[in-house]
């Protein structure tokens, strides 16, 4: 008791990433970020909001992509869990969240969702797709924890 261990960590170390910051996307269109640099996190929690009127809209959906560098180098959106505690044979998982439902009503008239990442690889880029007919202004911001 009281042995604290030492190191740049400890409590735990977290930081902001703004990915996209209020880009007007159209329909049908993609905000994509760089690949930012998460070595050192085991975690991000990924919050999404965009305009929305109504709550039978299509929402914004988020794809995450992780990478080795910051070129992109072996990307990966798609990953299958062999953990002891899931049935086999494994299938492939999207690194995508729907955003349909996710509307807040009126008067903010915002669509807003979380979605938690193990940290797969040393760089994410994200990916947030219009799926509503007219344009909209979307946000994506990232907490990542160690």
């Amino acid at each position: 008791m009281g042995s604290e261990k030492p190191g740049p960590c400890n409590p735990a170390c977290t930081h902001i990433f703004k990915f996209v910051e209020d880009k007007e996307v159209g329909s049908i269109q993609v905000a994509s970020s760089r690949y930012m640099p998460l070595d050192g996190f085991r975690f991000i929690n990924i919050f999404v909001q965009f305009t929305m009127t109504a709550f039978d809209e299509p929402g914004v959906d988020l794809s995450a992509h992780f990478a080795f560098d910051a070129s992109g180098t072996m990307m990966a959106h798609r990953y299958v869990n062999f953990e002891q505690n899931l049935a086999f044979p494994q299938t492939h998982y999207n690194n995508m969240v729907k955003g349909e439902g996710s509307w807040t009503g009126s008067p903010s008239n915002e669509g807003r969702y979380a979605a938690r990442f193990p940290v797969m690889a040393p760089f994410l880029s994200v990916w947030a797709t219009n799926r509503g007919a007219t344009a909209r202004k979307v946000s994506v911001w990232g907490y990542a924890l160690s």
